[in-house]
């Protein structure tokens, strides 16, 4: 996979997005509307999510740490259990190609719980924060050198961590929205390394985090309530 260059850093291209909705927001907010996102309505959503990924590991791996870019996609669903606030579930799966200095290739998938707050009552959109937790399935596979001798080693670990996120729902119609935002994902995670060149096999735990700037494409679907329970 081509590594993918930024002209602004990741956080602060998401950032930026997410103060240019806010302005937008203030200008269109009217306090006598009422959020789209209300008690009853249930959200799907597809992402696609760009991340800078770091990873630090001491022991296995020779020590090994690198930086690059990848992708994820997945889907998640939005019960709202009351205005503005729901809770529900979150899939996503992601693989990398690297080939810089070594060759390397990793996927990744994870789900979990999450839930979400709509911070503005707005019919054109709102801010959110949105926190989950979540279980990891993390594969990496990589070609070391020894000797002159190129040999592969791969790691199968699975973990758990939490994922928090800040962004901004922009409403096309009523049953249509689209999404930008800002994910940050922490992952704790034990594992095997299986050396090729050795024969050996070895322990190992170590943590991955994620910055990742994420677009969405989101469908509610409605739920006839009175309007009493909608003024609760």
């Amino acid at each position: 996979m081509a590594k993918i260059n930024f002209p602004l850093p990741l956080s602060q291209f998401s950032i930026l997005l997410i103060i240019i909705a806010f302005s937008i927001q203030g200008n269109c907010q009217d306090s006598t509307t009422i959020s789209p996102f209300t008690k009853g309505k249930s959200l799907l959503l597809v992402t696609g999510n760009l991340s800078s990924t770091s990873v630090n590991q001491g022991a296995g791996f020779s020590g090994f740490k690198y930086i690059t870019n990848d992708y994820l996609l997945g889907m998640s669903a939005l019960k709202m259990i009351k205005n503005r606030f729901g809770i529900g579930g979150v899939f996503s799966t992601g693989r990398n190609e690297s080939t810089e200095l070594v060759k390397l290739e990793t996927e990744v998938l994870y789900f979990g719980p999450w839930a979400r707050f709509y911070w503005n009552n707005s019919p054109t959109g709102s801010l959110y924060p949105q926190i989950s937790l979540l279980y990891v399935n993390y594969f990496s596979n990589r070609e070391a050198e020894n000797q002159g001798t190129i040999y592969q080693e791969t790691l199968y670990s699975k973990g758990f961590g939490t994922s928090l996120g800040i962004g901004y729902s922009y409403v096309v119609n009523k049953h249509v929205n689209l999404e930008v935002g800002m994910i940050y994902n922490l992952f704790y995670l034990f594992g095997e390394i299986h050396n090729e060149f050795d024969q050996s096999v070895s322990t190992t735990n170590f943590m991955r985090t994620q910055i990742m700037f994420s677009v969405a494409f989101g469908v509610l679907f409605d739920k006839k309530i009175s309007q009493n329970e909608v003024q609760k």
